[in-house]
C-alpha cells in the first residue's frame, strides 16, 4: 500500500537572487496532506554567511519594509542547525508520508532552499536526509488554472485570494507565505483533477 502524499509547502526570504553570493535569510514550511490537514510547520531565520553580502535591488525592497527587515534578525541559527532540524523532520515524516517539496516560484526558492541545505550536509558533514531534487512549481499550476478558467488579472486575483485563504497583511512572512501557497496549490489540484 502506497503512503499517502504530504505537500512540503515552504518559501524564503533573501537579501538577494543568487544563493552563491546572497545570503537566505528566512524560511517557512506548511505541510499539509491531500485532504488540507495541516501536519508540519516550521519557521527560522538564518545567520548571515560572512562571505556572502547582500543585493543593491533587494535591499531597496527591504528598506521599504524596515519591520520585516528587523524581524528578519531576530533568534537568528546558523544555516546547519536549521537543516539538521528540518532533515530529521523530513526523515519522521517520511515514514508515513510521501513528501512533495512545493514553491513558488520554484525555480528561486528551491535554488535557495537546496543550495543551503547542500552546503550543510558537504561543509558541516551533516547526515542529512535526501530531499532529492525536485520540487514543484505551484505558480505554474496555478497559472494553467488561470488559462483554462479564462480568469482576468482582477478575478484571477479575487480567486488566489480565496483558494489561499490569505491575510493580506501576512505575506512576506515565510511560513505564512507557505501556508497560502500550499493551500491554494491542493486545492487547485482537486479542481483540475491532477
Amino acid at each position: 500500500m502506497s503512503k499517502p502524499l504530504l505537500y512540503c509547502s515552504f518559501d524564503v526570504e533573501t537579501d538577494g537572487n543568487n544563493p552563491c553570493v546572497n545570503n537566505l535569510l528566512e524560511i517557512g514550511f506548511y505541510c499539509l496532506d491531500s485532504d488540507l490537514n495541516e501536519i508540519y510547520t516550521f519557521k527560522s531565520n538564518i545567520k548571515e554567511m560572512e562571505y556572502k553580502e547582500s543585493n543593491f535591488e533587494t535591499m531597496n525592497f527591504w528598506k521599504n519594509n524596515p519591520e520585516k527587515w528587523k524581524a528578519l534578525h531576530i533568534n537568528q541559527k546558523h544555516h546547519a542547525v536549521v537543516c539538521a532540524e528540518l532533515s530529521n523532520n523530513f526523515r519522521r515524516l517520511s515514514e508515513i508520508y510521501n513528501l512533495i517539496f512545493v514553491a513558488e516560484p520554484a525555480c528561486f526558492d528551491w535554488m535557495f532552499f537546496k543550495c543551503y541545505y547542500e552546503i550543510s550536509r558537504e561543509h558541516h558533514d551533516l547526515d542529512l536526509f535526501d530531499i532529492g531534487f525536485k520540487c514543484r512549481c505551484a505558480s505554474t499550476t496555478w497559472d494553467l488554472y488561470v488559462r483554462l478558467n479564462k480568469l482576468s488579472k482582477m478575478e484571477a486575483s479575487i480567486e488566489s485570494l480565496r483558494l489561499g485563504d490569505v491575510v493580506v497583511n501576512q505575506l512576506h512572512n515565510a511560513d505564512m507565505d507557505a501556508k497560502f501557497q500550499g493551500i491554494r496549490y491542493v486545492r487547485v489540484l482537486k479542481l483540475l483533477n491532477l
